[in-house]
């Protein structure tokens, strides 16, 4: 491609921009759809950019955000996001990757109780590709029974039908007279977990927790011990979305908080 008269296809919903490249574009009339075989493709909206590597692909929508479907090569993507961060359900904020990076915020003044909040950009959402592997530190600051839960969500979109729902499964530990219980949780069965696994010591006590995921199975340890190895009852799709947050109720002190920190996520052995 020349850089100084470049190859751009423009649907109504997005504009794709040809760097030296194969590529596939369709377009709906709710979504545009951009596939990479090879080479690179800026994808870009009115709010929103993404340049897309070989293997990734990006859904439009009209209110000009952007659905990335991370290539395997974005994997691992490692990062300390440091032991001061924290996240408060109640900002409605979470952690989420873009398969390059995270980006930190101070939390706004009016909503208490978050010391950092980590965002991936109000019109960009991404997804990662499988079988991939999530390690991070978590504790909290007051018991968890007093009214929190901290919760690793993986939600999951198909990227060749836009359109499509997503659901999701997320892995949650609780606190019941002093020791904490851990859930697999389907979004088809909330509340009801699909599988349980507990622990004598309260999450006051720093632990890391290790997660590899496939499309079919997902293994949970905890400090290095195997905690639940579980097959999914509905198989993911190719790529899914991780949030960390924290489920916070009305019965919680106003300062408690989960911290999340030392989060990297790279592709499964």
């Amino acid at each position: 491609a020349d850089p100084d008269d470049p190859f751009i296809v423009v649907t109504t919903h997005a504009r794709a921009t040809v760097l030296g490249t194969t590529f596939r574009l369709r377009c709906q009339p709710g979504w545009s759809l951009l596939q990479v075989t090879q080479g690179r493709v800026a994808c870009q909206t009115a709010h929103a950019r993404l340049v897309l590597a070989p293997a990734a692909s990006a859904h439009a929508h009209p209110d000009g955000s952007l659905t990335h479907f991370a290539a395997p090569s974005s994997l691992p993507w490692p990062t300390d996001i440091g032991n001061s961060a924290a996240w408060d359900h109640d900002t409605g904020t979470t952690i989420t990757a873009d398969g390059l990076r995270i980006d930190l915020a101070a939390a706004a003044a009016d909503k208490p109780g978050a010391d950092w909040v980590g965002v991936v950009g109000a019109h960009t959402t991404a997804y990662l590709p499988l079988p991939l592997q999530i390690e991070c530190r978590v504790h909290s600051s007051h018991p968890l029974s007093r009214g929190m839960s901290a919760i690793i969500s993986l939600s999951t979109r198909d990227s060749e039908r836009p359109e499509a729902e997503s659901f999701f499964y997320y892995v949650e530990a609780s606190e019941r007279r002093g020791a904490v219980v851990y859930d697999l949780v389907h979004s088809a069965d909330m509340p009801r977990p699909l599988v349980k696994g507990d622990r004598s010591r309260p999450l006051t006590t720093p632990e890391t927790w290790h997660i590899v995921l496939s499309r079919t199975h997902l293994r949970w340890s905890v400090d290095g011990s195997p905690l639940i190895d579980a097959r999914l009852p509905r198989p993911l799709h190719d790529h899914v979305r991780v949030h960390a947050l924290v489920n916070r109720r009305s019965t919680a002190p106003a300062a408690a908080q989960v911290h999340f920190s030392n989060l990297r996520i790279a592709p499964a052995p």
